[in-house]
C-alpha cells in the first residue's frame, strides 16, 4: 500500500533525542539527553487510554509521527521523541512499505522510561 504524506502534511517539529549515560562518581550512573536528529513530521495521535495501576490513575497516549525517510539516521527505542515539550518513548520505527520515503516512528507518552 504506497502512501504518499506529502511535504505539506509534514508541519510538526521533532526532535529525536538519544540517551548518554555518565559515571556519576558513586558507582552509579547519570541519564542526559542529548539532541541526535530534528526532522518535520506528521504527527497523528492513535488512541489513550487511562488505566488503573498501583493505586493511581495513570494516562497514556500513543502517537505516530511520520518523517522522511534518512538513511544517514537511525530511530529505535533506544531513542526517545521530543514534541511540543513532552517526551515520547519510542515503541517502533518501520521503513513504510520498505522504499525508504517514509519512516513511520511510534510513540508512548506517560509512561516510564
Amino acid at each position: 500500500m504506497a502512501v504518499d504524506y506529502g511535504i505539506g502534511s509534514m508541519r510538526e517539529l521533532i526532535t529525536i533525542q538519544v540517551e548518554a549515560r555518565t559515571a556519576d562518581g558513586a558507582g552509579g550512573f547519570t541519564k542526559a539527553y542529548s539532541t541526535d536528529f530534528t526532522a518535520m513530521a506528521y504527527v497523528q495521535p492513535l488512541r489513550g487510554q487511562d488505566p488503573f495501576l498501583q493505586g493511581q490513575l495513570t494516562e497514556t497516549i500513543i502517537f505516530d509521527f511520520v518523517i522522511r525517510y534518512r538513511s544517514d539516521k537511525s530511530v529505535d527505542a533506544t531513542k526517545r521523541i521530543l514534541y511540543n515539550s513532552k517526551v515520547y518513548n519510542i515503541i517502533s520505527s518501520i521503513n513504510l512499505d520498505e522504499r525508504n520515503r517514509y519512516t513511520v516512528i511510534r510513540g508512548e507518552r506517560g509512561v516510564a522510561a
